[in-house]
């Protein structure tokens, strides 16, 4: 995944490739460089495709991935130091499963400590101290975006659903501080319908981890 590379340590000798999965090199950039944002998830999207060697639907993926890194560019790190202040993103494809993997990383503030900063913080703000991460996690996504409320800038973390919605079986996972919120699609559920489960940890992840799970030949009718 070019993990050595981006690090600048020598790669190991013993280090094999998985025969089965196909795993893309790490891309970076930083929250002060924003004109490469729609670049860098066009040619994430591309290299996936080549891999697959199957079309996806990359203006849904382009959604979710130019939505993330806005989210953190807006209110993930307090300063703006780009030697700091910068965000990960990768993808892998395993051929078995026929499953395409996107992940995307900031070590930066995380959706729970930044959700007080929403607009919608009012109508939560009653019920907020008792919840865990991963509840807080879900309020975000129920209440669009979690610190500006620019209208202009999307739906907030539901442009994170647009490419689970699109395939049956999807998974969505976003880890953040202590807590995980999974959103499912379920076609016993019906057609794009999604299922939403909630878990928290003992430990924090001290950043934000999204990881998009889908298989490409898999399409709601």
């Amino acid at each position: 995944m070019g993990f050595f590379e981006l690090l600048h340590i020598p790669k190991p000798e013993d280090v094999q490739n998985s025969k089965n999965t196909r795993f893309l090199p790490f891309i970076s950039g930083n929250i002060e460089n924003r004109n490469d944002d729609g670049l860098h998830a066009k040619n994430l999207r591309e290299k996936i495709e080549e891999v697959a060697g199957i079309e996806i639907k990359g203006h849904l993926l382009f959604t979710g991935l130019t939505e993330a890194i806005t989210n953190v560019s807006h209110h993930a790190y307090k300063s703006h130091n780009s030697r700091k202040s910068r965000w990960w993103m990768s993808g892998a494809f395993d051929k078995i499963q026929n499953e395409v993997i996107v992940s995307f990383y900031d070590h930066g503030l995380t959706i729970p400590k930044t959700l007080p900063s929403s607009k919608y913080f009012e109508k939560i703000r009653e019920w907020f101290r008792f919840w865990s991460d991963s509840e807080k996690i879900k309020a975000a996504m129920k209440y669009g975006r979690t610190s500006t409320g620019e209208l202009a800038r999307g739906k907030g973390l539901q442009d994170f659903l647009a490419i689970i919605r699109a395939y049956p079986n999807s998974e969505l996972k976003i880890y953040s501080r202590k807590g995980l919120l999974m959103v499912r699609n379920v076609p016993s559920l019906g057609a794009g319908k999604l299922k939403f489960t909630c878990k928290d940890f003992e430990i924090s992840l001290r950043g934000t981890l999204i990881e998009w799970r889908f298989s490409p030949l898999q399409k709601d009718s």
